[in-house]
């Protein structure tokens, strides 16, 4: 394991670092098979550019086992006490074919398969092919449909542009840690609302996607799915989107 502790400390154990705290990580990094941790990204602490910095941790780029894997570091002052309930969502997300594949967790991190790609606001504004924005939505929108048959909400879709990201071989949820199974999944209705509404790209979609339905047909649509949210009533769903 090569890790500049004067380097990437701060990052490890943000945002107050003690030596006792980083030695713990450090064990717990060579439990995971953490071999390296790659400096890239938007978000920059100490200097140091990272994938991302959220209210429960530092995402970092890392090579775990020969494979590029993103680090999810639990902040010192997270509201929860451990990474554990995050990697069981994900896990689960995973037996469902959604999600980054989660590679290991200990009590303060999380490893998953590193995934690229576009984040979905970007993708958004940039597609122009009805092939490419058919065979991505009926993806994306079919994975919301396992999470919703499953039991299990992601909590943050109804803001997925940076919670998606469109790979080559298609989209990916990201980001499980306000996930829930004790809520009524509702992640169909948001990713669909975040499509027709919130995002703004609706108008340029049903051109590519040669619909004429307008959001009112869409919502109703969603509103028989709430209430009977089975396969029958997510077909209607495509159909109102232009995807069935």
């Amino acid at each position: 394991m090569r890790i500049d502790l004067a380097k990437w400390g701060r990052a490890l154990c943000y945002p107050r670092p003690s030596e006792a705290e980083l030695q713990a990580r450090l064990r717990q990094l060579e439990e995971l098979g953490v071999e390296e941790l790659v400096e890239r990204g938007r978000a920059v602490i100490d200097g140091v550019r990272v994938l991302g910095k959220g209210c429960v941790g530092i995402v970092i780029e890392a090579v775990v086992k020969g494979v590029r894997a993103v680090l999810k570091a639990r902040r010192i002052d997270a509201d929860r006490d451990s990474m554990k309930h995050e990697a069981k969502l994900l896990s689960l997300a995973n037996q469902l074919g959604v999600g980054p594949r989660l590679l290991g967790y200990t009590k303060d991190f999380l490893a998953m398969e590193l995934v690229e790609g576009e984040l979905l606001v970007e993708w958004l504004s940039e597609v122009s092919e009805p092939s490419e924005a058919r065979s991505v939505l009926v993806s994306l929108l079919t994975q919301c449909f396992k999470l919703d048959a499953a039991g299990l909400d992601h909590g943050e879709l109804s803001r997925a542009g940076r919670h998606v990201i469109v790979s080559p071989s298609g989209p990916v949820i990201v980001d499980f840690e306000s996930a829930s199974l004790t809520r009524r999944p509702r992640n169909l209705t948001a990713i669909t609302q975040y499509l027709v509404v919130r995002s703004g790209a609706w108008p340029k979609l049903a051109k590519l996607l040669g619909v004429e339905a307008g959001r009112v047909e869409v919502i109703e649509a969603l509103r028989q799915y709430k209430q009977s949210p089975d396969e029958a009533e997510f077909r209607k769903v495509l159909g109102a989107l232009g995807l069935a």
